[in-house]
């Protein structure tokens, strides 16, 4: 599954900057049982934690803190750069 695009009001620079910030930090993406939908993604701060980051019609939802007050964290970055939605988005989307 491509990714192609995401609704979001955030700048693409910042989503590629939270995605290089993850793999600085040796974040890992597995996807669940081969579902491009599902994923867990590693903490940097806890190696005995995992995030879920999920894919929901054209968002992406993750069980991080940052996710409670922030509209983007390096955990969905991640996910959205192994979907290859960092490559193919141009513009972000306006509200």
């Amino acid at each position: 599954m491509m990714m192609t695009r995401i609704g979001t009001v955030t700048p693409l620079d910042t989503w590629r900057r939270m995605a290089a910030k993850a793999g600085k930090e040796q974040l890992r993406a597995y996807r669940l049982n081969g579902d491009p939908r599902y994923w867990v993604v590693s903490s940097s701060s806890n190696p005995t934690v995992a995030y879920e980051v999920t894919a929901h019609d054209d968002d992406l939802l993750c069980s991080c803190r940052a996710s409670e007050f922030l509209p983007y964290c390096k955990h969905r970055a991640l996910v959205m750069s192994q979907l290859g939605a960092l490559d193919t988005w141009d513009e972000p989307i306006a509200a």
